[in-house]
This record gives C-alpha cells, structure tokens and sequence, in this order.
C-alpha cells in the first residue's frame, strides 16, 4: 500500500508499524505493506465462511473482504479431462482375487486418477480340491467329490480343517439340523469363477471326526475342477419344518380320484389311502369293507343291482325294496333261496329255546329227557330233532298250540317241527319221519 500526503506534514523520522505491517519511506514516499517475517502462513482453512481476504476493485477504486469460502465458489472450471481407461490387473493369491487398475489423464488443471480396485474375497469356506474320488479324509484343507462328473456327485468329504487352518467342523456338522426333509443347499465354486460351479441339495452329514461327509443330490453346475483348484464351499440351510395343524396331518392319497368314490385306508399307518375298488354291495368284517356276495351275504333282488351301484367304487344310489331288501320296505321275490341248517346242539337236559337269530332253519339232537319252549321273539322257524340212543321223553311248555305227532325215544327217528311265534301266540307242529 502506498500513501501519497497532498499537503506537507510533520511526520517523524522514524515510522514504526506493528500488527503485521510494515512502513517504509522513500522520496518523500510512505509505502505501507504488510511485514511477512510477522505474518505466519495458513496452510489449513478449517472455516472456509469466516477466513476473509482483501481485494481492489481498480474500476471503482475501492477496497473490500472476500471470504475464502466465497473464492473457492466462484473459482472457474477446469476444462475436462480426457476419458478414463480401465484395465485389468495382475492376479494375486489368497483372498485379494484379480484386481483392476484405472487410470486418467487429463489437460491442464485436471485431476491425475491412478489407483487399484481390489477384488473383494469369494463368499464360503475355502479348500483346496483333490481328485481322488475316494470318500475317505482328504488332506487338511482337502475337499474330495465322489465322482469327477459334477452331474454325477452324491457324497463330498471335507476335512475338518479348511485352508485357512481353521476348524470349521463343528459348523458345518450343524448343516444338517433342519427337520425339514431338504436339509438346504451346498455350492463348491472355483475360487474367482462364477462359471465352474456345482450346486447340490443336502441330505445329511456325517461327522467323522477328522473329515465330513455330505450326502448330496445334484441340482445344477457347469465346468470341471482341477487338482490343487482353490474352491469355496458355501451352505444354504433350509428352516426347520412349520408345526402340524390340529389333526394328525400327513394322510396321502392317490393321485388322482373319480367324484362320489369311496376312499379306504391302505396298510396301518393311518396316514394312506386309497381308491375302493370293489363293485356292488360292500360288507365290513371289523371295519374293513369288501365285496359282499351274493347268495351268501345278501339277497339278490329282482334287478340284480345293489345297494352301491356303479364301477370300481363310482356309486350311484339304489333303491330299497327294488335293488335290495330293507326291514321296513316290500320286496317282490320273483325267486327262491337257500340256507344252511344251524346245528342247536344235543339235548339231554333242561329246556331248549329255539333262537332266531341263529337262523330259520335248524336241527338239533334228543340227547335225553329233556323241554322244548318257544321262541321269544316272532319268527318261524323249521326245527329237525333226531334221537340218539340216549334219547329220552321230550317234553312242550309255553306254546300256546301243539299239533300232529308225539315225539318217540327210539333211536334214529326224526322229527321235523314247524314253530311260529306270533305277537301274542306260539303254535308247534310236530310231523314224525318214521
């Protein structure tokens, strides 16, 4: 700064500024600037708003502050550095992978970009690949496939220390601890390569102490791996299994089924079913259905149809009193049928009391003295007695009307007894065969 006196004043010889400044005269001339040995340089600007500078304004001769901040901001652009190149680097060992080196240069004023983007490290367990397809313990850090065909692997045996010399056994024994069917997914990748690859379905895993053994199934890979290829084996495990709805669950049926047909249990899980296959009337024998027969376990009626209609197990509804006999519907029987004889038993004391439900048709031996009463429910029932040789006088009681012969005692002579009971009367008659 220089000042200039338009009028003559008495200064001092000696003029001594402080505060960073510094006077000087020379010729009659006072120049003011500041003192640098005073001054010390800034070389940070922690508050770019509050530092200030002085500027002139040389138009309006005139003197103002300028904060650093405001001459950072409008500082002009550069002009733009030409484009960036980027090549790839060298390969390095161990976890840093490939790597990538970009660089640019630019004209005047722009910034020199010169730095190295390493590769980040493969996700998984790393070993190292043997090509033995033996399911024994590989070397530590050692990873074996039972098969060199990545389609064709069922089994992979790691041992118990990865290539890090790390026991990683205990993790991955828990691989299989789901309760889910598919206990997860295994990937073995090559080390820097997305491309040779095999991915597995776990089923379970043996822990043999010093090396494991998966059970696997193959789902999809490409490629082939190499002896001493670093690998990455990376699990997926699957969650454990929902719990079961309120019932027992877990019943599975055919595939397939045709609409209205019955469906049975198929062996004794409880869980199994199947398509009934039988046609016609259906009998159970302790809750186990099959075809009845016709003749023996039913009478046929005139149509010859049944209660269940149809073709394996499709049924249709028949009609009581026309497609079978029911205890309170008319049935026309346009033929006749057959029974089997109940055998009663021999006689030979007390009192015999025909059962119905025994059936219609009956015989029974005159073993010795002994009664013949009634039945207790209405029914008719055709009674054959034969004597043996112990025979004795067989005495009626309780019908209320016996008709035709008079039982014998002799040996081998028969009897055919014709028994109604009505609701209110019983009536017996007695016709000899000899």
């Amino acid at each position: 700064m220089t000042i200039k006196l338009r009028s003559k004043v008495n200064f001092p010889a000696t003029v001594t500024a402080t505060g960073g400044l510094a006077v000087a005269k020379a010729n009659g001339v006072w120049t003011v600037e500041p003192d640098w040995s005073y001054l010390s340089l800034e070389t940070t600007i922690p508050d770019a708003s509050g530092r200030q500078l002085w500027t002139f304004d040389p138009v309006n001769d005139a003197y103002y502050r300028l904060s650093v901040q405001a001459l950072i901001d409008n500082l002009p652009d550069g002009p733009p550095g030409t484009a960036a190149t980027i090549t790839a680097g060298t390969t390095t060992t161990g976890n840093a992978g490939t790597s990538a080196t970009a660089s640019n240069s630019g004209t005047s004023n722009a910034a020199i970009l010169d730095f190295t983007i390493p590769r980040g490290a493969d996700a998984g367990i790393r070993y190292a690949f043997e090509s033995s397809t033996s399911m024994a313990a590989p070397a530590s850090g050692g990873l074996r496939l039972n098969s060199a065909s990545l389609a064709s692997v069922t089994a992979i045996a790691v041992n118990a220390t990865n290539s890090d010399a790390v026991d990683v056994s205990d993790f991955i024994a828990t691989w299989d601890d789901s309760t889910n069917t598919v206990k997860g997914y295994v990937e073995v990748r090559k080390e820097g390569s997305g491309a040779v690859l095999g991915l597995y379905q776990l089923t379970s895993v043996t822990d043999n102490t010093t090396w494991l053994q998966l059970a696997v199934t193959y789902v999809s890979g490409s490629g082939s791996f190499t002896a001493a290829d670093s690998l990455y084996l990376t699990p997926y495990r699957t969650g454990n299994k929902g719990a079961d709805g309120a019932g027992t669950g877990d019943v599975v049926g055919p595939s397939s089924s045709v609409d209205s047909e019955i469906a049975l249990f198929n062996s004794t899980t409880g869980k199994l079913i199947k398509r009934a296959s039988t046609t016609g009337i259906l009998k159970g024998t302790s809750g186990v259905l099959s075809a009845a027969t016709a003749g023996t376990d039913y009478c046929a009626a005139t149509s010859g149809s049944s209660v269940l209609k149809g073709s394996s197990g499709n049924t249709t509804a028949a009609t009581a009193g026309t497609d079978f006999m029911k205890p309170d519907t008319t049935s026309n029987l346009t033929k006749g049928f057959t029974a089997t004889s109940y055998s009663a038993g021999t006689f030979s004391t007390g009192t015999f009391t025909p059962d119905p439900t025994n059936g219609n048709f009956q015989h029974a031996t005159n073993g010795g003295a002994h009664t013949l009463a009634p039945p207790t429910s209405v029914c008719t029932i055709v009674l054959e007695y034969l004597n043996n040789g112990s025979a004795g006088a067989i005495t009626t009681s309780g019908f209320t009307k016996v008709t035709g012969d008079a039982f014998t005692t002799t040996n081998t002579n028969k009897f055919v007894c014709f028994i109604t009971k009505t609701n209110s009367y019983s009536q017996l008659h007695v016709q000899a065969l000899q």
